[in-house]
């Protein structure tokens, strides 16, 4: 079938209203006194805590905390589709030294010794860091800047941990050749501090009016002239990406939608060459077009051959790639060094709960979710073979439920989220049985031929 959505997703401007929220709550903030309180009354969805934290367990957006004084508040910040802003509450002397560094890595087989010492020699002309690393920033350094974060000594190998730790704040070294790389890293700050620190955190969600009713109304406007003009006509007239998918039945997953027993139901209902209703789904609306029916039963061998083919080798590659993985990991127990050795980003998740089966912006990986919850906290998974690929997990913090803890409160919220659930259903069948009875003429199409 055929299919054009309308996303749900937050836009630029609900970004910025969540930012001006939180800004309205900075000095309330910084005043509080009952810190876990105050998170909680304002729906905080970074929970508070006691412990300390050593610079290199924090991510790039945080270093902030590392320039404030006690109990200055940061302005807000977004990471991971969140918007926070951060106290500072306690600092305390740490056992390691950590240097926060930037660094650009070049690869000997493209680039030569003189390359790498003309960028030093453009910085020390008066370019800076971030204008001298042009394209060589390798993917797994944060925002394409080069940002590292706070390392330890232990992190590196001792052939650039020593110039990197011997260097002062502010210089430029290199360039360093090891590993087959040509390496020039910036020395922005040392510490020997752990911080402790609240954050005052908001999701940032999708305007109900001003973002998803005018989707929904797009999307509306959409099925209406693609009935009276044509599903691929009016398509390309507001310029539409056509997609399409397969769908089979039983099996609500359905690949570029996810999981959806909605769409499944509706595309039952269709036969070829028939146009949906306009479809709901959490995140988006939708309208398809059902294209080819297979029925069901064995298919012809020569049919298949090609994704037969494509799956055995997805999967020996799969394979491969797992033994290799496990060979790096028989050499490291760290993360990090483990994404420098295979050139691939550390990806932070939160808020997984056992019940998902999806992780956010990769899709359907349950063996990756269940490696997770069978994990001890700050130890390296072995290698998972998932849907998208082969994965290496570090689990953080992992809280298990405990019904035994919930208070009359939960019930009471559970209850009232229960209510509020059922309600929100009564009142769509009823907007719906309103609209079957209701006498409605639409004169748009007159209008806009009026306009042409």
């Amino acid at each position: 079938f055929f299919y054009f959505t309308f996303s749900k997703d937050a836009t630029s401007q609900d970004t910025a209203a969540t930012k001006d929220l939180l800004s309205e709550l900075r000095d309330d903030f910084r005043q509080a006194e009952d810190i876990p309180g105050f998170l909680s009354d304002h729906y905080s969805e970074t929970d508070y805590t006691e412990s300390f934290i050593k610079p290199s367990e924090i991510s790039h957006q945080y270093l902030i905390l590392f320039e404030m004084e006690i109990d200055d508040v940061s302005e807000p910040f977004v990471y991971n589709n969140r918007v926070h802003m951060v106290r500072l509450l306690e600092d305390r002397p740490s056992d390691e030294t950590y240097v926060h560094v930037r660094q650009i890595k070049m690869d000997r087989g493209e680039y030569s010794l003189e390359d790498a010492n003309d960028l030093i020699g453009q910085y020390e002309r008066g370019w800076t860091f971030h204008m001298i690393m042009g394209d060589y920033s390798s993917e797994n350094e944060e925002a394409e800047s080069g940002y590292l974060g706070y390392l330890t000594r232990d992190s590196k190998p001792e052939e650039l941990a020593e110039p990197i730790f011997n260097a002062d704040v502010g210089s430029v070294i290199g360039p360093i050749e090891y590993d087959n790389n040509y390496y020039i890293f910036q020395i922005v700050d040392r510490t020997n501090r752990e911080v402790r620190f609240a954050d005052l955190s908001r999701d940032v969600e999708p305007d109900p009016f001003q973002t998803v009713q005018q989707r929904a109304n797009e999307a509306e406007d959409f099925h209406y002239f693609a009935e009276t003009d044509g599903f691929y006509v009016e398509a390309e007239r507001i310029r539409l990406q056509v997609r399409d998918a397969v769908a089979r039945e039983g099996n609500p997953f359905i690949p570029g939608l996810g999981q959806s027993r909605t769409i499944l139901n509706e595309l039952a209902q269709l036969r070829e060459g028939d146009m949906s209703d306009l479809i709901e789904t959490e995140d988006k609306f939708l309208v398809l077009k059902v294209g080819n029916i297979t029925p069901g039963g064995t298919r012809p061998l020569e049919e298949v051959r090609s994704q037969i083919r494509a799956r055995l080798l997805e999967k020996n590659r799969q394979e491969m790639m797992s033994q290799r993985v496990n060979e790096m990991l028989a050499t490291t127990s760290n993360l990090e060094e483990l994404a420098e050795q295979s050139g691939k980003p550390i990806q932070n998740v939160e808020q997984i709960q056992m019940s998902q089966s999806t992780l956010p912006g990769i899709g359907s990986e349950p063996k990756v979710i269940g490696a997770a919850f069978s994990l001890q906290e700050e130890t390296l998974s072995p290698a998972i073979t998932g849907n998208a690929g082969v994965f290496v997990i570090k689990l953080g913090y992992r809280a298990m439920a405990d019904p035994g803890q919930i208070t009359s409160e939960d019930r009471n919220q559970i209850q009232e989220e229960l209510l509020q659930r059922n309600n929100a259903a009564f009142g769509s069948v009823w907007i719906d049985r309103l609209k079957a009875d209701a006498d409605i003429r639409d004169f748009r199409t007159r209008q806009r031929l009026m306009m042409q």
